[in-house]
């Protein structure tokens, strides 16, 4: 077996941001300049670090994003949706894709300067396993896991399986992210936890100040691998001695900090601030994740009105996506498009079978012919995310317009987050999911039907979890491909969500950074600051 695996299908289309800027920049913002201008190896970056030093946590962006600097990858995914070897050097799957066998490429070290051994990998692949939901697929399945030696170590299951070297090469929440063995086999690492890790970057324990500051320094001992970079897979070469994360009160502080030149970077630019760069000669918007984000409208299918499947047709009869993608965007066209594959368009699984178009006149004569009772439906408002609060708005608009009654619950998403986890206390609830979560049926965590286990929303379904054990075993493309298609039609006959359309989310940065990977997640090797 050659040592590069491959999606289903290749990606067929790249989405890139050609943004034509014109008019004139807001006027003065009145933040005070809050840091020196960086220096020329330092690279300072406004993101968001509501972060956990766990790489293993569950759904948390901006811990992934961290663990990147940090922690490397057995595999990885480039931009033609192979997986390739990351940490591996070589690998065999046997011909009946049961046995599974991968040697470590020499020159691995933890930061501590102690080598990478077989054992870690193995250890961390065990954590990893009762975390993710592929990696809980896998377990179902494991015979054995076992360390070689010191830089090999062997994967055996009961059955085929078709999806290891994604799991492995597994981009987003959870990633499978390789720790030393002793911290691998602790299920809780505690708050006082400092990732250790074998990444390009090493951790600075002494200058982190949570909530304000994260920094990173090269690690001048990493090695690369010899290819280039090419989205997540590839040679991590370092060019910056310093990663600085820095936050603001606001992002307009962070937007005037960008144009003094006190920061180089910004992870995600308002779309109301798109316009006040326009004219900054110094300043380039850019899209690292040239896929982007899903909407996605959930309901709660343990509890009347959406326990019964018309009531949830009817939601997807009401969902309007234009009008959630402009509410989103600022109307910023460029930013954005309609798209009813579950899987994300513009990604390998993309479809469009089984989906509806919007029609409210349906959405209002299943309501009216069907079982709903009158009684108001509980419907979650994000207060404190820009884009949750939008998307939460329109959702609760056109839940209105279909002939539902509304009673909103305003939450900041924290807390929103914790009481969806109360069947009894809502019914609708709008959020997003990146591409890389969102692309695959099994990668997805909103796309399970497993009653109880499932997400909140609870979607039950044994169709549709058949479809997707069959999927994690098939090993040929073709037969994946078909299996994708029969995955998305019985999803719109059930409803575990409804999408609500994809956008993007603009970077900025300064002119001297050059070289930014388009990598899906923002990643600080490759780029030159000049």
């Amino acid at each position: 077996m050659k040592a590069e695996g491959r999606c289903p299908m290749t990606i067929t289309r790249r989405q890139s941001l050609k943004l034509a800027l014109s008019g004139a920049a807001l006027a003065v913002l009145g933040a005070p300049p809050l840091l020196a201008q960086t220096s020329g190896n330092t690279l300072r970056a406004n993101m968001n670090d509501t972060l956990r030093f766990d790489p293993h946590m569950l759904a948390s962006y901006p811990t992934r994003n961290a663990s990147y600097l940090t922690f490397d990858t057995l595999f990885a995914m480039d931009s033609r949706g192979n997986y390739r070897p990351q940490m591996v050097e070589t690998f065999e799957i046997a011909p009946d894709h049961k046995k599974f066998s991968f040697k470590l490429r020499p020159g691995l070290a933890w930061h501590d300067g102690r080598p990478v051994r077989a054992a870690d990998c193995v250890a961390s692949i065990r954590r990893w396993m009762k975390r993710d939901g592929i990696g809980q697929m896998i377990h179902a399945q494991l015979v054995s896991l076992n360390a070689e030696g010191d830089d090999s170590f062997t994967l055996t299951l009961k059955e085929p399986s078709g999806i290891i070297l994604q799991a492995f090469g597994k981009s987003s929440s959870v990633v499978p992210f390789m720790m030393p063995a002793e911290d691998a086999m602790k299920d809780d690492l505690g708050a006082d936890y400092r990732p250790l890790g074998s990444g390009p970057f090493i951790f600075n324990k002494a200058e982190y100040q949570p909530g304000n500051r994260t920094v990173w320094d090269k690690n001048p001992h990493y090695v690369p691998r010899r290819e280039p970079a090419d989205f997540l897979a590839g040679g991590k070469r370092v060019f910056l001695d310093r990663v600085e994360w820095v936050t603001f009160p606001n992002p307009n502080s962070a937007i005037a900090a960008l144009q003094a030149g006190e920061i180089d970077y910004m992870e995600w630019v308002d779309y109301d601030n798109v316009d006040t760069l326009q004219g900054d000669d110094n300043v380039r918007i850019l899209n690292v994740d040239p896929i982007g984000k899903q909407g996605y409208l959930r309901m709660n299918h343990a509890v009347p009105p959406f326990s019964d499947p018309q009531m949830r047709r009817a939601m997807l009869y009401a969902t309007d996506q234009e009008t959630y993608l402009r509410a989103i965007t600022g109307n910023h066209a460029q930013f954005f498009e309609a798209c009813q594959a579950f899987f994300f368009c513009g990604m390998p699984l993309a479809t469009d079978v089984g989906a509806a178009a919007f029609d409210l006149a349906k959405a209002r004569a299943l309501i009216a012919n069907g079982h709903y009772d009158g009684k108001p439906i509980k419907v979650f408002q994000a207060t404190d995310i820009p884009t949750n609060k939008v998307g939460s708005l329109v959702m609760t608009q056109q839940a209105q317009k279909a002939g539902f009654k509304v009673e909103p619950l305003p939450l900041d998403l924290a807390t929103l987050l914790e009481r969806r986890r109360d069947r009894n206390a809502w019914n609708l609830q709008w959020g997003y999911i990146e591409s890389f979560d969102g692309a695959s049926p099994l990668s997805n965590p909103y796309f399970r039907a497993n009653c109880d286990n499932a997400m909140p929303g609870w979607p039950c379904d044994g169709k549709l979890e058949e479809l997707r054990a069959a999927f994690a075993r098939a090993t040929d493309p073709s037969a994946q491909k078909a299996l994708v298609a029969r995955l998305q039609v019985r999803a719109y006959e059930i409803l575990p969500y409804i999408p609500t359309g994809q956008y993007r989310i603009p970077s900025a940065v300064r002119r001297n950074v050059k070289d930014v990977l388009i990598s899906g997640v923002p990643v600080f090797w490759n780029l030159k600051k000049t």
